[in-house]
């Protein structure tokens, strides 16, 4: 588990909101290409972490979860508001995508 602090100070005041990472997605992101990966980490989360309410919520057996497109990449997650905690649960290609966060979530 990876669990990091950033602050978010998009609005009026600073709220820091928590940010873990499911333990697969270090290997999700081994599969990117390394600049879609740099692109990822230095730029994407940080745009959840500013923003976690940003992403399209899921619906069907994946409701309660949001997504995030990051150029051809898709990006899993949950808000824990009660801890001001995001879960990142995947990321990867659109293809099989959510056929691959349901495997993941059953588990």
């Amino acid at each position: 588990n990876c669990f990091l602090w950033l602050n978010s100070k998009e609005n009026s005041f600073d709220m820091a909101w928590g940010i873990r990472f499911h333990p697969a997605v270090k290997k999700d992101l081994r599969w990117l290409p390394p600049e879609a990966r740099v692109f990822i980490l230095r730029d994407t989360i940080p745009a959840i972490v500013r923003d976690p309410y940003k992403g399209e919520p899921l619906h069907g057996p994946l409701r309660g979860f949001l997504k995030y497109r990051s150029s051809e990449n898709r990006i899993a997650y949950s808000i824990d508001e009660t801890r001001h905690e995001i879960v990142i649960l995947e990321i990867g290609p659109r293809g099989g995508f959510y056929e691959r966060l349901r495997r993941r979530l059953d588990r």
